[in-house]
């Protein structure tokens, strides 16, 4: 059996035809699929300056579930990445200013 999208099953209890309890226990029996992961994708810079996207598989797993193990490397993994994620750096620039604000 194929799974529902997050996406599908809100729209169901948004609609009427399934109650939160059911929506809940859908999730937890893993007939929901998990969402993306980001919507944007963690950047790192090479030495040469061009963009790098650090990723993880898991190779030979397809159509099993998960175990806790993998999901914490994921989750490790994850957290590494995004305090490694040079997209959130903000570039400092200074602006000449006044005691009364920006000129």
């Amino acid at each position: 059996m194929s799974k529902m999208t997050i996406m599908q099953a809100k729209k169901l209890v948004e609609s009427g035809v399934i109650s939160q309890n059911a929506y809940d226990t859908m999730v937890e029996e893993g007939l929901v699929a998990e969402g993306k992961r980001k919507s944007t994708l963690p950047i790192m810079y090479a030495e040469d300056g061009k963009k790098t996207y650090p990723s993880l598989v898991f190779r030979g797993g397809r159509g099993s579930e998960q175990s806790s193990n993998m999901k914490a490397f994921k989750q490790e993994f994850d957290e590494l990445c995004e305090k490694y994620d040079e997209t959130k750096k903000v570039m400092e620039v200074s602006f000449p200013h006044t005691e009364e604000g920006v000129r």
